[in-house]
């Protein structure tokens, strides 16, 4: 003799209830995104840093490389890019590529000695 299967109406409801708040949180991210993205877009990408910008940052600055975390002494050669508004100064010009591929990636400090804030 099998035995019939009854399902509590109280869990029924919970599951049902849980199968709309799944269903309204994906077409949620599906109507409005992430967030990231736009983050993303607002920041623009990393650029070359002008002679100008550069020289707000004076020479014997200390500051770390956000991809290598190395110590960096700011010379006249020091490779540099602009993002966000911030002078971010890198050991060598492999950070410096790297950084612009994705500086979203790097830039979780984004005061000194891993950047520096600058005046467009």
């Amino acid at each position: 003799m099998q035995r019939s299967r009854i399902i509590p109406r109280q869990t029924r409801m919970t599951v049902v209830c849980l199968s709309l708040i799944s269903l309204i949180s994906l077409i949620s991210l599906v109507a409005f995104g992430t967030g990231c993205a736009e983050k993303e877009s607002l920041s623009g990408p990393a650029r070359s840093a002008s002679p100008r910008e550069l020289a707000k940052a004076k020479n014997g600055t200390e500051m770390i490389s956000p991809v290598s975390g190395k110590t960096i002494v700011k010379a006249n050669n020091t490779p540099a890019l602009v993002w966000d508004g911030k002078l971010y100064m890198f050991c060598c010009d492999v950070d410096r590529q790297t950084f612009k591929d994705d500086p979203n990636s790097y830039s979780g400090e984004v005061l000194p000695p891993n950047a520096m804030l600058i005046e467009p």
